[in-house]
């Protein structure tokens, strides 16, 4: 579903992503980790064409973005949901219009048909279809990400979801209604989905796989257990301060077997 090739890319004279390949396949969540600034969230612009490579292919769901116009690049950007980490609601629309905005401004649907998709979605993320009448603002930052994501779903049946920081800044239970969603995303609709995050605990749960980037390069590519068990030191230095996470999930996978 996504493939990058020796991807480069420059801003100015800062090379900010020097050589990246890995490739994606479809159904598959795979969540991306790394220090601030080490270009993580690059990778996703550059999977949603907002940014051109400068040297490299970026390929999703078989086509090459590299000097796409913007119309085409438009068509892509439909098969793929966003999610940021503010939720970027419309302040100014009800829960119902940010979730059916997509219906109301291209679909023909009556608007009883579309209260009827809304009210669907809000129930998929775990949301009372009762809050559609309500503004952003009066929800939680939890419930907000859910809503955004409910949008995200809603806007064209995504077959790639991305997420940038879904879970920062939220308390222990919305964090694990988000990866709850996440996990129902892969198994109920076999969504790819691409997690930018800091958040390890909660990469761990929802992820099947793992690619590590440190100042523009990849330094890891494997599973969780090929994670916990790596030797290079910049690995072992960023999952220290998650040690009590990490042995945790040591644990799950004794008790599961995987």
């Amino acid at each position: 579903m996504i493939s990058l090739s020796n991807v480069q890319f420059y801003i100015d004279e800062h090379h900010i992503i020097k050589g990246i390949t890995f490739a994606i396949g479809e159904g598959e969540t795979v969540a991306v980790i790394g220090q601030s600034g080490s270009g993580k969230s690059t990778i996703l612009k550059l999977i949603l064409g907002l940014y051109e490579p400068t040297s490299g292919d970026v390929v999703v769901d078989g086509i090459n973005l590299g000097h796409l116009s913007e119309r085409d690049l438009r068509q892509i950007r439909k098969r793929i949901g966003m999610v940021f980490q503010d939720g970027a609601l419309f302040d100014s629309l009800t829960v119902g219009e940010n979730v059916g905005y997509y219906l109301l401004e291209h679909s023909k649907l009556k608007l009883t048909d579309i209260d009827g998709e809304v009210v669907n979605m809000l129930e998929f993320v775990g949301l009372d279809p009762l809050i559609r009448d309500r503004l952003p603002d009066e929800l939680s930052g939890g419930m907000q990400r859910r809503v955004a994501i409910a949008r995200a779903l809603m806007s064209t049946k995504p077959r790639i979801m991305l997420y940038d920081e879904p879970t920062t800044g939220l308390d222990p239970q919305a964090t694990k209604r988000i990866t709850d969603i996440m996990l129902r995303i892969r198994e109920q609709r076999n969504v790819t989905q691409v997690i930018v995050t800091h958040q390890i605990a909660d990469a761990f749960r929802v992820a099947d796989r793992f690619i590590m980037v440190e100042d523009g390069r990849i330094v890891f590519d494997g599973s969780g257990k090929e994670l916990l068990s790596a030797s290079h030191e910049s690995i072992i230095s960023f999952l220290g301060p998650f040690n009590t996470a990490v042995a945790k999930h040591c644990e799950l996978l004794e008790e599961t077997g995987n």
